[in-house]
């Protein structure tokens, strides 16, 4: 019996349509697989956070630390205690280091680009390094857990936010929405998701909320924390 063989040309077209057809659908299942993994390690260290607060609010009133939050060195100090912390960055800690500071060791600079030295975050929209953000990372004390995530504290317009890099500073994409999130102590020391943008701490409206976490939209991602709780998935990005 006669097998018939393919022809070059037969098997270079069928290479072709392969090639065409990875080419179209491995990105997406690599996205996917990134969304996947961010949502669990979110979840994670949103879950880290709740216990050793909810711990720390038998001992103390979270919300009164340092005067309401206005000494976050204090603030660092009490709470680095209650987590397994490998490492504080106080006040003192970041003269020097730039704007954005959040476990940032001066001495090490991973993170921040040749062109943009005193850059080390940005916002939800910006693909590239452009001008970043500081608000309201600027000079922030923070502490670094023993495995690696970054948590810091800031006072923003009276909030006492909790800015949480869920894989640390060194690690990227260092960026609101895909590793770097907010939340915020309420006056009952509960820890609860970022809503709103950085002048509102609840969302009033569904467009709001989408407003605060879109990319297409400047200086966006303050409530992408709020927008993974309510949808347990990411779909902005």
């Amino acid at each position: 019996m006669r097998i018939k063989a393919f022809t070059l040309s037969e098997i270079l077209i069928t290479l072709g349509i392969i090639s065409v057809i990875s080419a179209l659908t491995i990105p997406a299942l690599i996205q996917k697989y990134q969304k996947t993994q961010t949502v669990t390690q979110f979840k994670k260290v949103y879950s880290t956070l709740q216990q050793a607060l909810r711990t720390a609010s038998d001992d103390i009133d979270i919300a009164s630390l340092g005067n309401n939050w206005n000494n976050r060195d204090e603030v660092v100090d009490t709470l680095a205690k209650y987590f397994q912390t490998a490492k504080k960055y106080t006040s003192k800690d970041l003269v020097g280091t730039g704007r954005d500071s959040l476990c940032f060791d001066k001495n090490n600079r991973i993170g921040f680009t040749k062109q943009h030295p005193e850059i080390g975050y940005r916002f939800l929209h910006q693909n590239k390094m452009e001008q970043g953000m500081s608000t309201p990372l600027t000079g922030q004390p923070s502490f670094e857990l023993n495995n690696g995530v970054c948590i810091g504290f800031s006072n923003y317009g009276g909030k006492r936010l909790v800015m949480v890099d869920i894989n640390g500073n060194p690690t990227g994409p260092n960026r609101l929405g895909y590793d770097l999130f907010f939340f915020y102590i309420d006056d009952n020391n509960q820890l609860l998701p970022f809503y709103g943008g950085w002048w509102s701490t609840r969302f009033t409206t569904k467009s709001e909320l989408n407003n605060n976490c879109n990319k297409n939209i400047n200086q966006s991602g303050w409530s992408c924390s709020g927008k993974i709780m309510m949808e347990n998935k990411i779909n902005y990005w």
